[in-house]
């Protein structure tokens, strides 16, 4: 082969070599292509070793350059799962430090609430507190000593919302006004003495015609030998039950829009202050036997100039506070001849210590002639005689507060034993405070 390629001319030597340079250069691009295709399999295959962990301890040596513990040190630290909760949680609802609770007043916070409060209820012996949270659950603490490290509560969760409570003829019997479908109040009855969990004994649906339900009330006694629950819609609805679950009336307030009512402690009287500047006063009737007679208008209380936020009746059952969009806080005596047309009497009118344009929307009348009264974050304590603010808690809670109500007995407080209030609010806290000892 090779004498023939010396017997070529010079030109055709040159063509064979150029070709024959051009199929090398071929077959070599070709080879290294396949052994890098070999090699990247057998990489796939063949697990890789971990890199070597360099503790932060040693020291490390690359040229001139030396990375030291130090340098390991300034490495951020992972988060566990037990401080992301944490983070998380303080955000929410009744979970965060209770730092506003600084008054000289202030007794202690109840715990276990996830969600706002809006509604609570003390017993009729005063020794336990029900809570509704928007949580779907209702809760009741026992208060025999409210300084208690500890204090224990039992607690029922709903398949629907909580709107209100209001205890019924005892201690373990609590009345619910609910939030049913599209909001529409209902109202049931828990036995909270039931084992292992509270045990629901009746319940009744869209009791306010599909309306949302604003407030719910109810004495544990009456003439008739058993407790009166009174429901408030948001609307004009007003009704009246017996705590076995019989409803005994149905009233339309006539004002547009309600926004409190109440019911006296023996049963006798349900309240309800509206949009308009009138407050109609309801009786539940009996007769001598104890017969359940009828719910009829008894009175009305005639001076306000404008929307009645928040009402009460005094202890003593003879009169009632009312506060009013017009800026005014009025006590009337409510204890007169009404079926002879005697009109109620107002014995105090006095400007509200409030803000222009501020009005009270939780009102309360407790034991030793003091009033409570809650507007916005704060909670003010007034004397019944003058309407006096004889104390106050500026930031009685975080937000809103939703409900407030005095205790029927006096309880302990770490300045000996003092009447309690209970308030609740938007940021899903209930705190409880003590009366101011002396009125001035």
């Amino acid at each position: 082969m090779l004498a023939d390629f010396l017997r070529l001319s010079p030109q055709s030597q040159a063509v064979v070599v150029l070709v024959l340079g051009s199929a090398a250069a071929l077959v070599l691009r070709l080879a290294l292509r396949l052994i890098s295709l070999v090699i990247g399999v057998l990489g796939a295959l063949v697990p890789k070793r971990a890199p070597k962990r360099i503790s932060a301890d040693s020291e490390i040596s690359t040229g001139t350059t030396t990375t030291t513990r130090q340098a390991a040190a300034q490495q951020p630290k992972g988060v566990s799962m037990k401080q992301l909760l944490k983070e998380a949680s303080k955000g929410k609802p009744g979970q965060h430090q209770d730092k506003h609770a600084t008054s000289k007043l202030f007794i202690t916070g109840l715990k276990g609430h996830t969600a706002e409060v809006t509604g609570l209820s003390w017993s009729p012996d005063g020794t336990q507190l029900a809570t509704a949270c928007d949580d779907r659950t209702v809760r009741v603490f026992s208060l025999a000593d409210p300084t208690a490290k500890n204090i224990p509560f039992r607690r029922k969760e709903l398949r629907v919302g909580v709107q209100d409570v209001a205890f019924g003829d005892d201690n373990s019997h609590v009345a619910v006004q609910t939030k049913g479908l599209v909001n529409a109040a209902g109202l049931l009855m828990l036995d909270f003495s039931a084992k292992p969990e509270p045990a629901e004994e009746w319940s009744e649906q869209s009791i306010h015609s599909k309306l949302p339900g604003l407030c719910l009330a109810a004495s544990s006694s009456s003439k008739g030998g058993y407790g009166v629950v009174a429901s408030c819609s948001t609307k004009t609805d007003l009704r009246v039950y017996s705590t076995a679950g019989r409803l005994l009336g149905s009233m339309d307030t006539g004002g547009l829009n309600n926004y409190m009512a109440t019911i006296s402690r023996d049963g006798r009287w349900v309240a309800a202050g509206t949009f308009t500047s009138d407050v109609k006063v309801y009786e539940v009737g009996f007769d001598r036997l104890g017969a359940f007679t009828g719910v009829k208008i008894a009175m009305s209380l005639k001076g306000h100039k404008s929307k009645v936020f928040c009402l009460d009746f005094s202890p003593d059952l003879t009169k009632m506070v009312t506060a009013s969009g017009d800026g005014l806080l009025k006590v009337w005596n409510i204890n007169v001849r009404y079926h002879m047309d005697e009109d109620p009497k107002v014995l105090l009118t006095t400007g509200l210590s409030l803000p222009p344009g501020q009005c009270y929307k939780r009102i309360a009348w407790g034991p030793d002639g003091h009033i409570a009264a809650a507007c916005d974050r704060m909670v003010h304590f007034l004397d019944a005689r003058t309407g006096e603010v004889v104390d106050r808690v500026e930031d009685a809670h975080d937000a809103a507060i939703t409900c407030l109500e005095w205790s029927s007995s006096k309880l302990r407080g770490p300045q000996g034993v003092v009447s309690v209030l209970a308030t609740g609010g938007l940021d899903g806290r209930v705190r409880l405070w003590a009366a101011p000892q002396k009125l001035v």
